[in-house]
C-alpha cells in the first residue's frame, strides 16, 4: 500500500505549477504593455509630431511663379489701378492716331487716283456727248433692221427666229434710250421711244409665250400619243377578255345544265330502286359538280383579269383627258399669243419710225447745248462736293480718334465708290449718277464703342477690364480699317492703271479709252448667255480686257476654236481647288469649298442689276447690313454633295448671293468650266466678268454654261453671284482638266 502513494500525487503538482507560471506571465504582458503605451504618450507628447497630428493646418504659402499667382490687379490699389489705365491708354491711342493718319493719307492718295479718273472721264464724257448723235443713228439703224427681220419672222411663224431678232431690236431701243438720258433730250422724245421700246418688248414677250407653249404641246404629245396607244391597247384587251369571260360563262352554264340532268337521273334511280344505276348515277352526279365547280372557278379568274384591265383602262383613260387638256391650253396659249404678238409687232415699225425723225433733231439740239455749258477745267471738289475731307479737330480721346477713323473709313468708301462708278460710267456707256446709283457703299458695319467704358477714371478692377476691352475693340477695328484702305487703294489702282495705254506717260489718249471700252464691252457681250449662247471661248476676251500678251509658245499649236468637252447633268466630279500639269488629267473637277455672305435684300427681284460690295471688293472679315436689316458676314462651307452641287446654309426666298474662292495652278492655262445657277448667276474671274445666266428663275444643272477662260498662274480669284427667287438656291463650277 506504501509503494502506491506518491504516484498518485505527482500529476497534482505539475497543474499546479502550470497554474503558477501562467498566472506570472500575464501580469508581465500586461507590465509591459503599460510600459510601451507610456513610452508612446511620452514621445507624442514631447515631440513636434504632436502638432502633426493635433496641431491645425500650416497657412498656405503663396507661390513666387507667375502664372500660378493672383491677378496684379487684386493687389493694387486704386490709384495704381487709375495709373495703368492712364498708361495703356496713352500706348493705344498712339497706335489709333498712327491708324487714323495712314487712313488720311490713303484717302489722299485716292483723291489724287480719282482726279486722274476725272481727266480720263471728262475726255470720255465730251466724246460720249459729241459722238451721241452718230451712236443714236447707228443704234436706231440696227435697231430698225432688227424690227423688220422679226416682223418677217412673226409672219413667217417662224417663232425662234423672231424672238432673237426682237430681242436684238429690245437691246438697240434700249440703247437709244441710254443716250436719250445722257443728253437730257425733251419728254416727249423720251416718252415716244419708250412707247416704241415697250411696244416691241411686248411683242417679244408675247412670241416667247407662244414659242413656250409651242414647246409644251410638242413635248407633251409623245406623252399623249403613248396614252393613247396604251387606251387602245388596253381597249382591245378589254373587249378581249370581255369575250372570254363570256365563253366561259356559256361553258359553266352547260355544266349547271349537265349537272341538273344528272341530278334527275339520280332522283329516278332511287325512285326505281335500282342499286346498281343509284351507284353510276351519283359518280356521274359528282363528276358533273367538279366540272361545275372547275368551270365556276375559271369564270372568277377571267373576271378578275377583266377587272385589272378595266382599272388601267381607266388609268389611261384619265391621263389621256388630262393631256389632252394641257394639249387644247397648250394650243390656244400659242396661237392666242401668236397672234397678239403678230398685231403688236406690226405696230412697232411705225412707232420707231415716227420717233426716229424726232430723235434727230432734238438729240442734235441737246448735244450742242450740253458742249456749250461743260467746264473745260474742273476739280473733283467742284464736281462731287461729297467727296471734300472731312474735319478732324484735333482728336485726343480713344473715342474721338476711334469715331474720326470710321469718319476717314466712310469718307475713303465713298471716294472708291465714285471711282468705281467713272469706270462703270465708261464701260456701260451710261450716265454717272445712274452708274453711281448701281453702286453699294463698300465700307462694312463697324460697333459703337460703349461711352461708359471711358467715362471718369478706372478705379477698380472691373472698370479697368471694360476699359481694355473697349481699347482692345478700337485698336482691332481701326487696324482693320487700315487693311481695307489698302485693299480699296489697290483695287482702285489695278482699275486704273490700264485705261491710259502703256502707262509710259504722256497725255490722255482717247483712243486707248475707247480699245480698253471695247475690249471690256466685247468680254460683256460674250458673257452674257442670252446674247451669246452656252459655250464660248472668252480666254482672248479675257487677255485682250486685262491688256495680257499671248504667250506664243504656248498657244502657237492651239486651234483657232476650241470645241467645248461634253458635260452629262450625272457626271461625278472630283473635287479641288489646284491644278497641276504633271499627272493624268482628271475630267471634270468641281469647286466645293467657298466664303458665301448673304442675304442681301431683293425684293420682288429689283435688285438684279444692282451692284453690292462684294462686286467692288471682297474683304472676308467685313459684316455689312444684309435683307431685313440683319447684320452678315461671310461664312465658309465645304459641300459634299457628290454632284458637284453647293448651297448656302441660310438660304431664304428673294435674296442674293455671293460666294469666294480661290483656284491656283502651277503655269497658265486657257481651259473649259462649267457652270450652272438656281435662279440667275454671275461669275468673275480675275474681276473679269465671264458669265451672266439667262434671266429667269430656273432649277440648277451644273451644265447650264460652258466659257473657255484664261487662268494665270499661281492664285485665281473668283467671284459667284446667285440670285434666289422663291424657292431653292444652289449653284457649281467645275474645271475640265485638259491631257
Amino acid at each position: 500500500m506504501s509503494d502506491q502513494a506518491p504516484t498518485v500525487s505527482e500529476p497534482q503538482n505539475i497543474s499546479a505549477q502550470l497554474r503558477d507560471r501562467r498566472r506570472r506571465e500575464g501580469r508581465w504582458f500586461m507590465l509591459s504593455l503599460l510600459l510601451h503605451l507610456a513610452a508612446v504618450g511620452a514621445l507624442i507628447y514631447l515631440t513636434p509630431i504632436r502638432q502633426v497630428l493635433f496641431g491645425p493646418p500650416p497657412p498656405p504659402q503663396r507661390s513666387t511663379t507667375r502664372h500660378e499667382s493672383q491677378p496684379v490687379d487684386l493687389m493694387m490699389t486704386s490709384r495704381e489701378i487709375t495709373e495703368v489705365a492712364q498708361k495703356l491708354e496713352q500706348i493705344n491711342a498712339d497706335q489709333i492716331e498712327h491708324s487714323v493718319e495712314t487712313l488720311q493719307e490713303l484717302s489722299q492718295r485716292m483723291r489724287e487716283l480719282n482726279e486722274k479718273r476725272l481727266d480720263e472721264f471728262r475726255v470720255f464724257e465730251r466724246a460720249q456727248i459729241e459722238q451721241t448723235p452718230e451712236h443714236v443713228q447707228d443704234a436706231m439703224r440696227q435697231a430698225m433692221d432688227a424690227i423688220v427681220k422679226s416682223t418677217e419672222a412673226v409672219q413667217a411663224k417662224q417663232l425662234e427666229s423672231a424672238t432673237q431678232q426682237q430681242h436684238v431690236a429690245v437691246s438697240h431701243q434700249q440703247t437709244i434710250q441710254q443716250q436719250l438720258k445722257l443728253v437730257e433730250a425733251s419728254q416727249p422724245v423720251v416718252e415716244a421711244q419708250q412707247r416704241a421700246t415697250e411696244a416691241q418688248q411686248k411683242a417679244m414677250n408675247l412670241s416667247k409665250q407662244s414659242l413656250e407653249a409651242n414647246e409644251t404641246f410638242k413635248s407633251n404629245e409623245g406623252s399623249l400619243n403613248y396614252q393613247r396607244k396604251m387606251q387602245q391597247e388596253y381597249t382591245e384587251r378589254v373587249e378581249k377578255k370581255q369575250r372570254e369571260v363570256q365563253e366561259k360563262q356559256q361553258k359553266r352554264e352547260e355544266y349547271q345544265a349537265q349537272q341538273r340532268e344528272k341530278q334527275q337521273q339520280l332522283e329516278q334511280a332511287k325512285a326505281a330502286n335500282d342499286e346498281k344505276a343509284v351507284k353510276r348515277a351519283e359518280r356521274s352526279v359528282k363528276e358533273a359538280d367538279s366540272r361545275l365547280e372547275r368551270s365556276q372557278k375559271e369564270v372568277d379568274r377571267k373576271e378578275d383579269e377583266l377587272q385589272k384591265y378595266r382599272e388601267k383602262l381607266t388609268g389611261f383613260d384619265a391621263e389621256v383627258k388630262k393631256l389632252t387638256k394641257v394639249q387644247d391650253d397648250a394650243q390656244r396659249q400659242r396661237d392666242t399669243s401668236y397672234e397678239q404678238a403678230k398685231q403688236i409687232q406690226a405696230t412697232v415699225k411705225p412707232l420707231q419710225e415716227e420717233v426716229a425723225r424726232k430723235i434727230q433733231e432734238d438729240v442734235a439740239e441737246r448735244v450742242k447745248k450740253i458742249l456749250e455749258q461743260l467746264p473745260e477745267d474742273q476739280t473733283l471738289q467742284a464736281v462731287m462736293p461729297e467727296l471734300q475731307a472731312p474735319q478732324v479737330n484735333d482728336p485726343a480721346s480713344i473715342q474721338e480718334l476711334y469715331d474720326a477713323a470710321r469718319m476717314m473709313e466712310k469718307q475713303l468708301a465713298r471716294q472708291y465708290r465714285h471711282g468705281r462708278a467713272m469706270r462703270l460710267a465708261v464701260l456701260q456707256n451710261v450716265p454717272f449718277e445712274e452708274a453711281l446709283k448701281a453702286i453699294d457703299e463698300v465700307a462694312p458695319e463697324r460697333p459703337e464703342l460703349p461711352a461708359e467704358a471711358f467715362e471718369g477714371d478706372a478705379r477698380n478692377e472691373k472698370q479697368l477690364e471694360a476699359r481694355k476691352n473697349a481699347m482692345r475693340t478700337a485698336r482691332a477695328e481701326t487696324q482693320s480699317m487700315v487693311a481695307l484702305g489698302y485693299s480699296l487703294l489697290s483695287q482702285a489702282e489695278m482699275d486704273t492703271a490700264p485705261i491710259g495705254g502703256n502707262g509710259a506717260g504722256g497725255g490722255i489718249s482717247l483712243a486707248a479709252i475707247e480699245a480698253k471700252t471695247a475690249h471690256q464691252q466685247e468680254l460683256a457681250k460674250l458673257a452674257d448667255q442670252e446674247k451669246s449662247g452656252d459655250a464660248v471661248d472668252v480666254s482672248r476676251a479675257m487677255q485682250r480686257s486685262a491688256g495680257l500678251s499671248r504667250d506664243k509658245t504656248y498657244h502657237e499649236d492651239e486651234p483657232a476654236e476650241v470645241l467645248p468637252p461634253k458635260l452629262e447633268v450625272k457626271s461625278i466630279p472630283t473635287p479641288g481647288r489646284k491644278i497641276g500639269s504633271a499627272g493624268e488629267a482628271a475630267g471634270w473637277m468641281s469647286i466645293m469649298q467657298w466664303y458665301t455672305l448673304g442675304p442681301f435684300a431683293n425684293p420682288a427681284r429689283s435688285n438684279l442689276n444692282r451692284v453690292f460690295p462684294p462686286e467692288s471688293l471682297v474683304d472676308l472679315n467685313a459684316a455689312y447690313v444684309g435683307k431685313n436689316g440683319r447684320t452678315i458676314t461671310w461664312q465658309f462651307i465645304n459641300s459634299t454633295n457628290r454632284h458637284g452641287e453647293v448651297r448656302p446654309a441660310n438660304e431664304e426666298p428673294y435674296g442674293i448671293w455671293y460666294a469666294y474662292t480661290e483656284l491656283k495652278l502651277d503655269r497658265a492655262q486657257d481651259l473649259w468650266m462649267a457652270m450652272g445657277s438656281d435662279d440667275k448667276g454671275k461669275v468673275w474671274i480675275n474681276d473679269e466678268l465671264i458669265w451672266v445666266s439667262r434671266d429667269e428663275l430656273k432649277e440648277w444643272r451644273p451644265n447650264e454654261a460652258l466659257r473657255r477662260v484664261h487662268l494665270r498662274e499661281g492664285r485665281n480669284k473668283i467671284l459667284y453671284r446667285i440670285e434666289n427667287g422663291h424657292h431653292g438656291i444652289a449653284f457649281s463650277l467645275w474645271v475640265h482638266l485638259e491631257k
